[in-house]
């Protein structure tokens, strides 16, 4: 049963993180995939649907396949959404419901650009640089570094990539799942190993916990001469009380030569946000 228990529970992660501030579009996504799988398994009636119960006269063999095919979909899509050559992609399928998919493309490479804003947060504050570590580096070297990977994705898609859209639109959109982003970047990254992969029932706890350790992260992290932490505990995501979670410690990961040249050219901006350094 923990197969389906996987798939369902996966569904209901990537809706948040595509939708953190609106329960409406996430229950409006998952019924959008519950209906593909009506579709594709006719047999099975809502609640086997809804609740994950395997159907009377279905072996569990049965009931292992259909779990493995549509983990096998989804993960197939996730693949598109981070490959280097197809870029942000939605993981929404339905012709009947194309106003959400257009919508999702924008919010996972929001999404993906607030990851990155925790990531290289964390990166910086690993390199131990007298002047610290705050959101508006972190905004540049997403914009400098990780802007360049996204380039042709962005281009084709005519997504707007500036300091401001990424602060704005996409830092303070998605602060709040940003942690779940970040884990997501590196478990693609680390070459999407199955100990670690949000699909599977123990990659699944082990993918949580990463999220978890760079929520942990965010909270205890002070840009310099601020009172306010990076991330806020209880607007954060994951919020895994009911889940027995690993306790992971990560290597630090300081930045390069080459990326701390990069920084070395960033400026502080003329805002109301300037007071962080």
């Amino acid at each position: 049963m923990s197969e389906l228990w996987s798939v369902f529970t996966s569904l209901e992660l990537f809706a948040l993180m595509a939708y953190p501030t609106s329960k409406d579009s996430r229950d409006k996504h998952i019924a959008n995939r519950v209906a593909k799988i009506k579709e594709e398994w006719p047999e099975l009636n809502a609640e086997q649907v809804g609740d994950g119960k395997r159907p009377e006269g279905w072996s569990i063999e049965k009931w292992q396949i259909f779990a493995r095919e549509y983990l096998d979909q989804i993960h197939s899509e996730l693949d598109i959404a981070f490959s280097e050559k197809g870029g942000i992609s939605s993981l929404l399928c339905s012709p009947n419901y194309e106003k959400v998919k257009t919508d999702f493309d924008l919010n996972c490479y929001k999404g993906r650009l607030a990851g990155c804003v925790l990531f290289w947060i964390r990166r910086i504050a690993d390199s131990k640089l007298a002047s610290g570590a705050s959101i508006n580096k972190a905004v540049f070297m997403t914009e400098e570094v990780t802007g360049k990977y996204l380039l042709k994705t962005i281009k084709a898609k005519k997504w707007p990539l500036n300091q401001s859209f990424i602060r704005q639109d996409a830092w303070l959109g998605f602060k709040s799942v940003s942690p779940l982003w970040a884990a997501l970047e590196c478990w693609v990254h680390w070459k999407k190993p199955a100990d670690y992969s949000p699909f599977l029932p123990n990659g699944f706890i082990r993918f949580i916990s990463l999220a978890n350790n760079y929520k942990e992260f965010g909270v205890s992290h002070f840009p310099r001469a601020q009172k306010i932490p990076t991330l806020l505990s209880e607007e954060t995501w994951p919020k895994s009380e009911k889940l027995m979670l690993i306790d992971l410690t990560l290597k630090p990961s300081p930045l390069s030569d080459k990326e701390l040249k990069t920084l070395n050219t960033y400026q502080a901006p003329d805002n109301y946000l300037s007071s962080h350094p």
